[in-house]
């Protein structure tokens, strides 16, 4: 009877008696009660009847250390402890009450007992039955160091070597010795000094009589093997201590590391983590462990599944098979937990095979690529035997059954061993058959793209495992993700498809992590997925390809969500989201299987209790979009049953996005250039010389000559060999010939006249384009001849195995190369108007002789070829039309730009017109953005020699040429041009007031500056502008810099006066134009940067004026005083559009004329 016979203890709010069995309702019992627990029955009955608890002293074990909390079991069990011991680590929570720490199990350090020592792993394996942490037990031949992964105990190898410990040889026939891997067959000869033997382990090399030996001095201690714990080596045998086992490797030379601890099994499987304990619990007739429970949160670590183990508790997986209108549950067990003695195997059923004869255990066969049992033989719940069902049945001592578990008249199937199942009628599940289900209307589960399932929140505070089998229709697609919050922001955890590769990614509040796999998925085809999450160290595999590991930056551990979980898609408008989830695009597939944590959760709603919602999911197979319809990468979605629509991308279109859209339709190319559309999709523009970028928008501003080689038929370019033409290129030649044969292009693979090439000849006036992918040439011929003397354009693509060529405008000619190869490799240099040997060329080819003639341009995949010059082989500047260098057509130093027959005139500035003949001095050149080399410094106003203000000097100089008296010594005088003495527009941002404007006291200096400047960027450095009077820092002076890529405004006033520096929070080193506004009255200044909020600072200082013959320079400075920052020292480099000096806009151009020709042009 429960309580011998005594009244159990009840809930005080429900008046029911308390289950402190292994029920879907168990409680665990009050401190001054006990789980009385049979076979039948379990109940809670108190200690002492009548009797109750008014201290600690009086519960069952008495108080903790700290005399207020009761003890929960012997030796302090269940106290709080005082000193943060390790649970999974220490022997106890209790600590040292004179070192302060913790005693730690074997293998593990720290004064908390919180990690592994080095040369150990697996901290929270203890929780499987390890005395410690795992030995790495990595091979001293094969491995890098002693330690190894603390996630997986995996050794880092050494190159040719591989294995978990490093133990095996990469290639075949090999074994692992002392100098690595060698052949089996090789007989190692006896050395003969040290210099041809290596000592391992500690030992030392000795030379006597002839011969080297491995001399081992090392020594343990008589007491070592009772300090220490008793160890098993990688060979089999039991050693006293971990130093006898190192010593017995020094002496021997033998790779002997220890495999575990404690004595060596007689059925230890060598290299395997021993030793595992199974345990047969009763919390099986619970559901299984959930993720959120302590236990997996604090105590469990990412496992790779070894086959040859058993990492799982017996019964927890489920079988959602169908059968005789039954549902079967879990395999559970009907008494306390016992620990069992650890059972090794070498074989698993539902391990990979081939054949049957890798499936080792009685009665198993290999079907489908696993392990399974006959018919007639049933799996055996540890998956290491195959059970004749007729010789299944009760046991005599305990029978599980007896007891009647199963509920709403679900049959118990005993398996002995105490083991039992329930196998639930239509419309019942759970372990008992306790949970009304709602009728199936699908079996495995489809997703339209639009449909999810709606799933309660997870609780992965420490980890997380997320095992998903799934099948798509698309590169992209949703397969789970949770947040903590709806915006998006804060923790997350994802799974998804993106670009056809599966991405796992988590944010812990570090930032994300983002996991991808190795391999693409394959349409249609079901794959398995898992992601496992500890802390911050991530894992992801699919199939049976390699894990991808890794961990997230930073200090955060732990994982918040607080709201729920979705598969298949998520319907927000949150842009956030889909960042997290790397697309928007949900899943077009079918899930037939998800696993959470150890839970296995289907998908239909009233059937699982973790599902809160189900919308749009259907059967699988019923999707239209399963038959991948839309062609060319385009996404399928759904209609209904029957109908789908096809989104095409921007090359495509029709019904199944089969038709290639002319992307040169819509004429993307500017200035006149080409658009020619490529073999492989999309389009290529080809610029005119003077013009780049993608569509031939930017001014090309570095382009300044353009030199044409000249061919005299034994003459030829060199170049590299053309790069990514292996399944599709396009190329362009523009030449002239004055012969009818001649190459103009060939590249090929080898020397000795075989192998891939590509060539573009001339024969007999025709342009022949061949080539051949090493299973028959292509000979593509023009139907037009050329004409001799003239300019033509030769356009050639090839997509595989099939070319086209075109002459001019002309027809378009088409051919195929033999099947059914259809990449092209090359190795030799490219060779233009020539080669160097026709010997070495291809004979397929088609080369004779070299062209007599000129290239004007070759144009590769849509872009122009730079390196064309007269750098080759018997190579001259061609010196005719359309651009003679003799006689340039275009005027005023413009820049003749060849264009087939015709040509383009790049002028000056201050010219226009097709032959640069206009000439135009007006106001809006002062606007004019000249770009500054580094090299360029102007002074403003110009300065003159007294007696020479009429002379025509140029002011503009190279550093180098500036001269020390010029810029401190000399006396200088203005030009006659109004300088304005207006200072400082009134705005929103103006520190002035309109009557509070002062001028300009020539005689003591200037109370007022205003300087405005429109730069553009992309260096972190330089020196703007400059004025200053004297040679130290001492004296008066004004700076404005790029320093770090932000605008920093420096100014001093006075002798006394310290540097004062304002920095602008805008950084303006990003390529784009900006407005720099400086103001300076008095002791106030300011620095504003196009439209944002200004930097002000006030000084305290008795000056308030800069010297009035302080000179402007621009650029930067030759001659800079000591003691600046090193920024200012570096000269500007880029652009400047527009300078104002006190209202006075400065006409940089008119400082120096010759800077026309390094004019700066929009972007």
């Amino acid at each position: 009877k429960p309580c011998n016979g005594e009244s159990p203890v009840v809930d005080i709010v429900t008046g029911v008696e308390l289950d402190c069995g292994n029920g879907p309702h168990r409680q665990d019992c009050p401190s001054d009660s006990y789980c009385h627990q049979t076979p039948h029955f379990a109940r809670c009955c108190r200690k002492e009847t009548g009797v109750y608890m008014i201290s600690c002293e009086e519960s069952w074990f008495g108080c903790c250390s700290d005399n207020k909390t009761p003890a929960q079991g012997p030796d302090n069990e269940g106290c709080p402890s005082s000193c943060g011991c390790n649970k999974l680590g220490s022997y106890s929570d209790a600590c040292n009450a004179d070192t302060e720490k913790c005693n730690c199990k074997p293998g593990v350090g720290g004064d908390k007992c919180d990690r592994c020592e080095p040369g150990y792993w697996g901290l929270p394996k203890i929780t499987s039955g390890h005395q410690g942490c795992l030995p790495c037990g990595c091979s001293l031949f094969g491995s890098v160091r002693e330690d190894c992964e603390q996630m997986t105990g995996r050794c880092v190898c050494k190159p040719g070597v591989q294995g978990q410990k490093c133990t095996v040889c990469a290639a075949p026939k090999q074994i692992l010795g002392p100098n690595g891997c060698s052949s089996a067959d090789v007989t190692t000869p006896t050395p003969t000094s040290c210099a041809e033997l290596n000592c391992y382990f500690g030992a030392v090399c000795k030379e006597s009589g002839g011969h080297a030996r491995c001399d081992c001095t090392s020594s343990c201690s008589e007491d070592s093997s009772k300090v220490q714990q008793v160890v098993c080596g990688n060979d089999g045998q039991t050693f006293g201590s971990e130093c006898q086992l190192k010593l017995y490797a020094c002496r021997y030379q033998k790779d002997i590391a220890v495999q575990a601890l404690g004595p060596c099994k007689e059925d230890m499987f060598v290299g395997t983590e021993w030793p595992v304990r199974r345990w047969t619990s009763g919390n099986h007739f619970t559901e299984p462990e959930d993720v959120s429970s302590p236990l997996s949160k604090s105590t469990r670590h990412l496992q790779v599944h070894n086959s040859r183990f058993q990492y799982t508790k017996i019964g927890e997986e489920e079988h959602n098979s169908i059968g005789n209108g039954r549902t079967k549950g879990h395999v559970i067990f009907g008494d306390r937990p016992t620990p069992a003695t650890v059972q090794i195997v070498t074989n698993l059923l539902r391990d990979l095979c081939s054949v049957d004869f890798h499936c080792i255990i009685q009665n198993s066969i290999c079907i489908g690529g696993a392990c399974v049992c006959k018919e007639g033989y049933i799996e055996s719940s540890d998956r290491e035997d195959c059970l004749f069902k007729q010789d299944i049945g009760p046991e005599t001592d305990i029978l599980a059954c007896s007891s009647n578990p199963c509920e709403n008249g679900g049959e118990c199937t005993d398996f002995g061993r105490e083991e039992f199942t329930c196998s639930c009628l239509d419309g019942f599940g759970g372990t008992l058959c306790s949970d009304i289900l709602q009728p199936r209307t699908y079996e495995i589960a489809a997703f339209n793209g639009n449909s999810y399932v709606r799933l309660k929140r997870l609780k992965a505070y420490h980890k997380l495992t997320i095992e998903i089998e799934f099948k798509t229709y698309a590169n992209d697609g949703i397969l789970f993700y949770n947040q903590q919050h709806a915006d998006g922001t804060g923790d997350f955890v994802s799974l998804a498809i993106v670009n056809g590769f599966v991405e796992f990614r988590y944010n812990l509040g570090n930032g994300p992590v983002v996991l991808t796999t190795i391999e693409r998925i394959q349409m249609r085809k079901f794959h398995r997925v898992v992601a496992k999450r500890y802390q911050r160290d991530g894992l992801l595999q699919l199939d049976n390809s390699d894990p991808v590991a890794g961990q997230s930056q930073g200090t955060l551990k732990a994982l918040d969500l607080l709201e729920d979980a979705y598969i298949g898609y998520v319907p927000t408008s949150v842009n956030k989201v889909f960042e997290n989830l790397g697309t928007s695009n949900g899943l077009m597939g079918c899930i037939r299987r998800l696993k959470v944590g150890r839970r296995f959760v289907e998908l239909h709603e009233g059937r699982d209790s973790m599902v809160e919602e189900v919308v749009g999911v259907k059967e699988c197979g019923d999707n239209p979009c399963a038959t991948l319809p839309c062609q060319n990468g385009a996404t399928c979605h759904p209609i209904d049953t029957l109908k789908y629509k096809c989104s095409c991308s921007a090359n495509f279109t029709g019904e199944f996005c089969e038709i290639r859209v002319n992307p040169c339709v819509s004429n993307p190319c500017s200035f006149g250039s080409t658009c020619e559309p490529l073999p492989q999709g999309g389009f290529t523009c080809k610029c005119i010389p003077g013009r780049k970028g993608q569509s031939c928008q930017h001014f090309d501003e570095d382009f300044i000559d353009f030199p044409i080689p000249e061919f005299f038929g034994e003459s030829y370019l060199e170049a590299p060999k053309l790069e990514n033409v292996g399944r599709a290129f396009s190329l362009e030649v523009w030449f002239l010939s004055f012969a009818e044969n001649g190459v103009l292009l060939y590249n090929g693979r080898s020397t000795d006249g075989r192998g891939d090439f590509i060539s573009l000849n001339l024969f007999d006036s025709y342009v022949q384009f061949r080539f051949d992918l090493g299973s028959g040439i292509a000979n593509i011929t023009t139907e037009e001849k050329i004409k001799l003397g003239t300019w033509h354009s030769a356009r050639v693509s090839r997509l595989d195995r099939d070319g086209t060529l075109q002459l001019d405008n002309g027809t378009i000619a088409r051919g195929s190369s033999g099947a059914s190869l259809n990449e092209l490799n090359l190795e030799l240099p490219l060779y233009i108007g020539g080669v160097v040997n026709i010997s070495e060329v291809n004979r397929d080819a088609g080369i004779t002789s070299g062209l007599v003639g000129a290239i004007q341009q070759v144009f590769v995949n849509g872009h122009r070829w730079t390196r064309l010059g007269l750098d080759g082989y018997k190579i001259s500047r061609y010196q005719d039309g359309p651009c003679p260098p003799e006689e340039n057509p275009c005027l005023n130093n413009g820049i003749c730009l060849p264009i087939l027959n015709k040509f383009a005139c790049k002028c000056d500035i201050r010219f226009s017109g097709e032959t640069c003949n206009k000439f135009s001095d007006s106001e809006e050149n002062r606007d004019v953005a000249v770009r500054f080399d580094g090299n360029t410094i102007l002074q403003y106003p110009k300065k003159v020699q007294n007696g020479l203000k009429n002379a025509n000097i140029s002011f503009i100089t190279n550093t180098s040429n500036l001269v020390e008296d010029y810029f401190y010594e000399e006396e200088y005088i203005e030009e006659e041009e109004d300088i304005e003495e207006d200072f400082l527009e009134t705005d929103e941002f103006d520190m002035y007031d309109e009557e509070d404007f002062e001028f300009f006291d020539e005689g003591k200096g200037k109370r007022i500056n205003r300087y405005e400047i429109s730069i553009k960027t992309k260096e972190a450095n330089g020196l703007l502008l400059w004025a200053h009077r004297g040679k130290s820092l001492l004296r008066k002076f004004l700076a404005l810099a790029v320093v770090e890529g932000f605008p920093e405004l420096s100014f001093s006033l006075g002798k006394k006066d310290e540097l004062v520096t304002i920095r602008s929070k805008v950084q303006i080193n990003d390529g784009e134009w900006h407005t720099l506004t400086i103001q300076r009255r008095k002791r106030v200044a300011q620095i504003h940067v196009d439209n944002e909020v200004p930097v002000r600072v006030q000084v305290n200082s008795k000056g308030a004026m800069l010297g009035s013959n302080a000179k402007l320079w621009i650029g930067g400075a030759a001659n800079l005083p000591p003691e600046l920052p090193t920024a200012y020292y570096l000269n500007y480099v880029g652009c400047i559009q527009r300078l104002v000096v006190d209202k006075k806009v400065v006409d940089l151009l008119r400082l120096n004329p010759s800077l026309h020709s390094e004019s700066c042009y929009d972007v």
